[in-house]
């Protein structure tokens, strides 16, 4: 009797289940594809927010260092073609590269650039590039 009662309870349940027709099955699968298509598309839009955020960081670094680099120069009053020639990472070193150039443009009044010969070693001073005599700015 009671194995009649368990599947009595068992059929029951299968009829309580509720059966889809295809056309539902095909609505339920539309409906979902929608939803996996709209979180791919917000995936990828934020990879590429994120890849553009990274480039500006880097150009906006850039930038910051540079104009450091052109802010120093204009402090120790060296000429605009000895900008780029500023070495150092942190404003310490800036200064401290900054300082020594002037140095030697105030002791010698002119510059004598070494040039680079393509071997570890550079050729001597006096076969180097003169530049100009350094005049200091007004301001």
């Amino acid at each position: 009797m009671e194995k009649e009662k368990v599947e009595t309870a068992k059929l029951e349940t299968d009829q309580q289940e509720r059966m889809f027709t295809q056309s539902e099955v095909n609505e339920l699968i539309k409906k979902r594809l929608e939803r996996v298509k709209e979180k791919n598309v917000d995936t990828e839009e934020l990879d590429k927010i994120k890849l553009e955020l990274e480039l500006l960081k880097n150009e906006n670094s850039t930038l910051k260092a540079s104009q450091l680099r052109a802010k120093i120069a204009k402090e120790y009053r060296l000429p605009d073609q000895m900008v780029s020639r500023l070495q150092g990472t942190t404003e310490e070193e800036l200064r401290a590269d900054a300082n020594m150039l002037s140095e030697m443009i105030s002791t010698t009044g002119s510059v004598v650039l070494p040039l680079y010969n393509g071997s570890n070693s550079f050729e001597e001073p006096t076969k180097g590039l003169t530049v100009r005599k350094h005049k200091p700015r007004k301001y």
